[in-house]
Formats: C-alpha cells, sequence, structure tokens
C-alpha cells in the first residue's frame, strides 16, 4: 500500500478516489468492510475480526458505523432451529 495506490494481486490500481471503511458487528464478531472507489472501478475488502484495518492504511478515508439486516430467509432459519431447540429440549426433559 502507498498513499494513492493499494496493490492488488499481480496489478496496481489506479489512484483512490474514495476510500471508505465499513464497521459493523455481526453477532458479537466485529466485521470491517473498505470500499475502494477508482475512476474505472470499484473494489470492497473484507477483512478478519482481529485485524485493525485502520492502523495499516496509508492513505486517506472515511469510517462509517452501519448497522447489517438480517434477511427474511436467515430470520426464518433462525426460528426454526429455535423451535427445533424447544422441541428437543422439551422432549428431552
Amino acid at each position: 500500500m502507498t498513499a494513492s495506490n493499494v496493490e492488488i494481486g499481480p496489478f496496481p490500481t489506479p489512484a483512490i478516489q474514495e476510500a471508505v471503511l465499513y464497521k459493523s458487528r455481526q453477532a458479537l464478531i466485529p466485521v470491517s468492510v473498505l470500499r475502494l472507489v477508482t475512476a474505472d472501478s470499484e473494489y470492497q475488502f473484507g477483512f478478519n475480526p482481529w485485524i485493525q484495518m485502520e492502523r495499516h492504511l496509508l492513505f486517506q478515508f472515511n469510517t462509517e458505523e452501519v448497522t447489517l439486516k438480517r434477511s427474511t430467509f436467515s430470520l426464518m432459519v433462525r426460528v426454526a432451529v429455535l423451535a427445533y431447540l424447544i422441541s428437543w429440549l422439551w422432549r428431552r426433559f
């Protein structure tokens, strides 16, 4: 990384026009995604929870706290798992 470029794989990206580091939590796990906008493309990078990416970035960026939305499917799966666990516990004890 340099002040104006990020090298991705074997090719360097053009000058960065906009950089935003999105931070959120998924359950209890911190999540961060870096969005880079260039003249011709947009890139998004997800980072492991233990990496504090803002310490390593060598260029200016904005930080935004966001709330992750849950899909209807995700909610249905959660309800089904909870119902199964309650049923299992009811029969077990």
